[in-house]
């Protein structure tokens, strides 16, 4: 079943229909939904197709097995030996036949080829490329595959559509789920995350604790072992990947701090790094919308299930895992309401971009945290959702709640905004449970405004 991504299949069908060359980049994390969609994509179209996932094996194995591929999708007795990819593609020039050619994996088959080789031959490959082929490129290992983006690569340039495949968000990802009530969904979102491979393992019909028992503590898990891979094989292939993920799964660092942290022999790459996990969806960069001191900056965990998998799973004692339900009571059950109340910030963030991008709010400049200075009390701090839009700051404060906000609490928000006597010129509250009294002086906001389909 096709969930989702409504946006990247009509950009790849629109691109199959262009006239001249179409070399087609579409990368993400593995189990994202890629292959998915590009066989949503190819349905009913008029062409050969010619899917192959390439493998950890050498180049010349690699090529038999993409040659075997192209015989038996073009439905032919014999082809002719190929030394390189430069051959197959003067081969699939030269049939004369519309072809949509997927090269699945790329990065794997990369990873195991003479460095830059693979690369230099696709430059040929891709400038001599037929108007009746359509090339699609794909790869999971995320740093691998921006390196073709970069202009040092041979690629450089060729790609005439280029798709990064990013987690889903809070609304496309509840459309996994049919029967769960909107909070209760974002409990389940808070802590797995927006992977369709991993929500597709979820079961609704248990609660939450059953499914982190399940899949994520038990020690065969399948959600576990997604985790674990991602970590291992993104992560770790930088020096100080993991290390800056552990430090980061109790929360918000500020980029010295972790300096200080992982040592002397990380300063001059630890930027870099940073960067990197940037790339890979697993951390981001938390700035005030506000302020450009660098002090002000924090670095944490936004990809849910890794930061859950962190914090809990990493750093506590595998025995206990062989009961699901006692290490569940003794490492989680206490604070896995703050866990998941600290993610639905990053989902109130999620629902402004929302708002961006279908066009409801044109107004928006930067979505981001506020830092105040309060004099009274001679503090400071920042809130967690706020807008820069062409009227000046708007603040929310994101309530995870078990019951309605009342007058009260409202009235104490508003009493703290205007005792700093912020620049900002509208505020409002964002509640699961919505609100005892209707008040317009403030924005009101609950979880059917969230998921409000238009």
């Amino acid at each position: 079943m096709f969930i989702a991504r409504e946006k990247e299949l009509d950009e790849l069908k629109t691109t199959f229909k262009e006239k001249g060359k179409k070399t087609i980049l579409l990368y993400g994390r593995r189990r994202i939904g890629k292959t998915s969609l590009i066989k949503k994509a190819i349905e009913g179209e008029e062409a050969f197709v010619i899917y192959h996932e390439f493998h950890r094996v050498t180049l010349t194995q690699n090529l038999i097995e993409f040659s075997t591929s192209i015989k038996e999708s073009l439905s032919m007795p014999f082809l002719p030996s190929f030394t390189n990819w430069v051959d197959v593609f003067s081969f699939l020039n030269g049939i004369g036949k519309k072809c949509i050619v997927v090269m699945d994996e790329y990065s794997d088959m990369k990873e195991f080829a003479p460095k830059g080789s693979v690369d230099s031959y696709m430059r040929t490959v891709m400038d001599n490329l037929s108007d009746d082929i359509t090339l699609i490129i794909t790869g999971s290992l995320l740093k691998v595959m921006e390196e073709l983006l970069e202009e040092e690569n041979p690629l450089f340039a060729r790609f005439t559509k280029i798709i990064k495949l990013e987690p889903l968000d809070y609304y496309d990802a509840a459309k996994f789920f049919q029967n769960l009530k909107h909070k209760t969904f974002l409990e389940f979102y808070s802590v797995f995350g927006g992977s369709p491979y991993v929500l597709s393992l979820i079961n609704e019909e248990k609660d939450l604790k059953w499914n982190i028992c399940e899949l994520i503590i038990k020690q065969s898990g399948s959600v576990r072992s997604y985790a674990e891979n991602v970590i291992n094989m993104e992560a770790g292939r930088t020096a100080h990947g993991i290390t800056i993920l552990s430090i980061l799964c109790n929360g918000k660092r500020k980029y010295g701090e972790l300096e200080n942290i992982i040592g002397k022999e990380a300063k001059g790459v630890l930027n870099k790094e940073l960067k990197e996990l940037i790339a890979l969806d697993i951390i981001s960069r938390i700035k005030p919308i506000n302020s450009t001191e660098k002090a002000k900056i924090f670095y944490e965990i936004t990809d849910p299930l890794i930061r859950f998998y962190l914090k809990y799973i990493n750093q506590n004692p595998s025995l206990l895992m062989i009961n699901e339900e006692v290490f569940y009571n003794n490492f989680i059950s206490k604070s896995i309401k703050d866990f998941i109340a600290r993610r639905f910030e990053d989902v109130s963030r999620q629902y402004f971009l929302r708002l961006i991008k279908n066009g409801i709010r044109q107004d928006i400049l930067d979505i981001g945290t506020y830092w105040y200075d309060d004099k009274e009390t001679k503090s400071n701090g920042e809130f967690d959702v706020a807008l820069k839009t062409m009227d000046g700051y708007e603040i929310y404060d994101a309530k995870f709640v078990s019951k309605p906000i009342s007058r009260e609490i409202a009235e104490t928000e508003g009493k703290q905004i205007k005792r700093l006597t912020l620049n900002i010129s509208r505020w409002g509250i964002i509640s699961t449970e919505g609100f005892e009294n209707s008040d317009s002086s403030y924005i009101q906001l609950d979880t059917n405004d969230l998921f409000f389909n238009k």
